[in-house]
């Protein structure tokens, strides 16, 4: 049985087409949890009026304490021998279930691709293809480098595995914590099997923390705890590729905490010393990998520290007022200080 969690919160408008979609499946054996994480629309009457007329579904009420919460809920419930994930804003087709090929397969972790929802429209399709076998250093590079881990859903999860070694969300941070569940995860499994199934409509309109302004704090904590867990399999696979993959990462995450810190009201010389003591030991180490215009940026941190701290306040200041006046160095610069190159 796969036990699908889904959190909720506030999500009236799209509760329905959510869980009916799950409802409808062409695969039967599954168990539906709806977490109600404190709604304070009609989302939670809505959870309960599922409840009352379908036996699969079981809802969970709780105060608002976050999704990450809101999905540990849940997994404390799950029951099925497999559990998958999906957003309250999102839907699946028919065949997302079946599209696993669970009986035709052994692994221990599975994955198929999504389809984007833009505007109303049916922009394109995202999708992974068929492979199966054990987790090798090729595709652990090529999902770290197209942020396949990122996410929890469109993925199959042992439970066994997960309970075995306590495997929840980290309550310590609201940014990147289904990145760090997915690699924390993946250090106990053996077997992938990806499909190339797009049955997954990810609603990227409504989804949109990916463009608010995250606290500096949040975006340390997150880029140190995903380096520690890519380094783990950085040691395993011993892969130039895999260390590469890592690097361009931390370099783009180590960008986007510069950029919130000096966006902060936090931002003076004394917590810039704090910030770059977690950072100045990390990046004298993985230098190797990333490209000369990055390696440019990383060497400013090694400069002492009110330079340095200056340095970076102009660049955060006025950057873009520099490339829109400078066209021609855009397409060679642009990558430095762009704010959505995230992990």
């Amino acid at each position: 049985m796969i036990s699908i969690i889904i959190p909720v919160y506030n999500s009236e408008k799209y509760l329905n087409k959510c869980i009916d979609s799950v409802l409808s499946q062409n695969y039967n054996d599954f168990e539906l949890i709806l977490v109600n994480d404190g709604s304070t629309d009609r989302s939670g009457e809505i959870c309960e009026e599922y409840f009352r007329k379908d036996k699969r579904v079981t809802v969970i009420n709780q105060d608002n304490r976050g999704v990450s919460a809101a999905r540990n809920s849940g997994l404390n419930n799950a029951r099925g021998e497999w559990v998958a994930f999906i957003d309250s804003d999102d839907y699946i087709g028919d065949d997302f279930l079946k599209e696993f090929n669970l009986t035709s397969y052994h692994a221990d972790f599975y994955l198929q691709g999504y389809t984007i929802l833009d505007n109303n429209n049916l922009k394109s399709n995202t999708f992974v293809d068929d492979y199966s076998g054990k987790l090798n250093s090729v595709f652990f590079a090529y999902a770290e480098q197209n942020n396949i881990f990122n996410s929890p859903v469109c993925k199959l999860f042992k439970h066994e595995l997960i309970e075995k070694y306590n495997i929840r969300f980290d309550l310590n941070t609201s940014f990147g914590e289904d990145h760090i569940f997915v690699l924390d995860y993946l250090r106990y499994i053996e077997f992938v099997f990806t499909s190339n199934g797009k049955s997954y409509v990810y609603n990227k309109v409504h989804n949109s923390l990916t463009n608010r302004l995250v606290p500096y704090k949040q975006l340390e904590y997150y880029t140190l705890k995903i380096l520690d867990l890519q380094s783990k399999f950085e040691n395993i696979l011993k892969d130039e590729q895999v260390s590469r993959s890592i690097n361009i990462r931390l370099y783009g995450n180590t960008i986007r905490v510069l950029k919130s810190f000096f966006k902060s009201n936090s931002s003076s010389i004394e917590n810039y010393n704090k910030l770059i003591l977690n950072f100045c030991p990390v990046i004298k180490k993985r230098m190797k990998g990333i490209k000369f215009y990055q390696k440019i940026i990383y060497t400013f941190f090694m400069f002492p520290e009110f330079i340095s701290y200056y340095i970076f306040k102009l660049l955060t200041k006025y950057w873009y007022m520099f490339l829109r006046k400078y066209a021609s160095l855009a397409i060679l610069l642009g990558p430095i200080l762009d704010p959505y190159v995230v992990g």
